[in-house]
């Protein structure tokens, strides 16, 4: 029998876990196991887990996602808890660990599962990014593609839209410049796609440009990029680009 005024609690801190997680994990912390049936006792422990997560306390996350497996091992949320402990071990640069949680995650996935079966595919792209295996990334980031075609939720439409923008910079790093302006120009006439991976998508097209010392278009994506985000970090970063790319344009007398 559920413990309504217990399962009022989870509730209520499972709203506010992502804007105020001391808060969450303040009013979750005296709640006992013996108090919970399995499967509350299963969603108090992962959203611990999912709230040291977001705090970047990866060990203590790690530990209960863990702890999760062990409550509900035959849950259907067992895909999702290993693919969490494998974003952990990403986070941690612990690379290999990081793939083999997420193929563990993948080997339980259930197809009708588009959300979790989505996130196993990001990162285990963005882990293979990250070790060099530009051919592995792709291959991922193409089953984001296909899975998420005809998106049904917001998630998943810029789920499609990262993984195209990432494609394009796979081709890059692979060599195929042709491919990669491919998968630039699709993302681009992309109707309504979300502006910050728009964003992204320009500033990943400028670094690709400024590579080959194309100035003065690296330039003007550094521009497109910073008008469409407003994450002040990332301007930052681009308006140093941008000075790399005035510098060169004025060595050589070229107004901009």
């Amino acid at each position: 029998m559920k413990n309504i005024a217990l399962v009022d609690i989870l509730e209520k801190a499972g709203a506010i876990m992502y804007d105020n997680p001391e808060e969450a994990l303040k009013m979750i912390s005296g709640i006992k196991a013996k108090e919970l049936n399995p499967e509350d006792f299963y969603k108090l422990t992962m959203m611990k887990a999912d709230i040291f997560y977001h705090r970047n306390k990866f060990n203590q996350a790690i530990r209960y996602y863990k702890k999760a497996l062990v409550i509900l091992v035959q849950n259907r949320n067992e895909a999702e808890c290993y693919c969490h402990i494998g974003g952990c071990y990403y986070e941690k640069s612990q690379y290999s660990l990081a793939l083999s949680y997420y193929k563990k995650a993948l080997s339980l996935a259930e197809k009708k599962d588009r959300k979790t079966l989505g996130e196993i595919y990001h990162g285990l792209a963005v882990t293979y990014i990250d070790i060099g295996k530009y051919d592995e990334a792709l291959e991922y980031y193409m089953k984001i593609i296909d899975l998420y075609r005809n998106y049904e939720t917001e998630f998943e439409k810029q789920q499609f839209e990262n993984a195209i923008s990432s494609v394009a910079s796979c081709y890059w790093k692979l060599g195929n410049e042709e491919k990669s302006e491919e998968y630039f120009q699709e993302v681009i006439s992309i109707p309504n796609i979300t502006p910050w991976i728009l964003a992204i998508t320009y500033a990943h097209k400028a670094h690709r440009l400024l590579e080959n010392s194309q100035w003065s278009e690296a330039l003007q994506c550094y521009k497109k990029a910073i008008s469409l985000t407003d994450c002040e970090e990332n301007k930052k970063s681009w308006r140093k680009y941008i000075k790399i790319c005035e510098k060169q344009l004025s060595h050589k007398g070229v107004t901009y």
